[in-house]
């Protein structure tokens, strides 16, 4: 765009300067001028080269630490209900979502997104049997989710690296439970669950073909799609952007 912005003011100059009568001090004035013109060609082509060579490498890494909040989490089989709000205050685990572009316009960039990871914790939990009996049990609890949604990047200004983003994903969860005293605790639980978030890249590179594509911070909200088994939190995410 500013280019071709370029290459009008360079037309309109070039009539002016063909309808005026030329003279010594305005020849002078002419190679000023034209000198200035030749610094924004540069910039503008230059420009558009790194705009150029960004659009056409649009596939991203996102690599994130996540730290899950729960707000309300029990999984239960046909001999035990595990309760795990007051054990297990927080699941720390790792994230890794690829996205690519599909449609940009002005400053907004929208991707489709998929997203995996592993979360993994052990804690001292309280077990409630069918019969009405409680105990306490050192549980082992995994995560794994699978999900695919969009994000929406917003360039807000052009010279600062400074970029927020919106995303939301829908998916399916695994839970994987085991304990020391009964074996009867251990079981899979699939629960799908939808989420969405707000976060900011920081320090995304101006450079084409640039690896590093800047620090992530991000929040989320996650909610289970499931009437039996209960899985609901938020996250705090803090990770890397890639550009491949």
């Amino acid at each position: 765009m500013k280019l071709g912005l370029f290459l009008l003011m360079s037309v309109g100059l070039n009539i002016f300067l063909l309808g005026a009568e030329p003279s010594s001090s305005d020849l002078s004035q002419f190679n000023l001028d034209k000198d200035l013109v030749n610094s924004l060609y540069q910039d503008a082509v230059t420009e558009s080269k790194i705009e150029s060579a960004r659009s056409g490498s649009d596939l991203r890494v996102h690599a994130q630490f996540s730290y899950l909040v729960p707000t309300a989490m029990s999984l239960s089989n046909q001999y035990f209900d595990v309760q795990y709000l007051e054990s297990f205050s927080t699941l720390p685990g790792v994230d890794i979502t690829v996205s690519q572009g599909f449609w940009e316009w002005r400053a907004i960039r929208v991707a489709v997104s998929g997203r995996t990871g592993f979360y993994r914790k052990d804690s001292l939990s309280t077990v409630l049997s069918k019969s009405g009996a409680s105990f306490r049990d050192m549980i082992q609890l995994s995560r794994i989710p699978i999900a695919a949604g969009l994000r929406a990047d917003f360039r807000i200004f052009n010279k600062i690296p400074f970029r927020p983003y919106v995303e939301a994903s829908v998916g399916i969860q695994w839970f994987y439970q085991s304990g020391k005293l009964d074996k009867a605790i251990e079981q899979g639980f699939w629960i799908p669950f939808y989420q969405g978030g707000v976060g900011i890249n920081l320090f995304d590179s101006e450079v084409a073909n640039d690896w590093f594509g800047g620090l992530d911070v991000a929040g989320s909200i996650q909610r289970s799609a499931n009437s039996t088994q209960v899985a609901e939190s938020w996250a705090l995410n803090l990770g890397v952007t890639l550009n491949l």
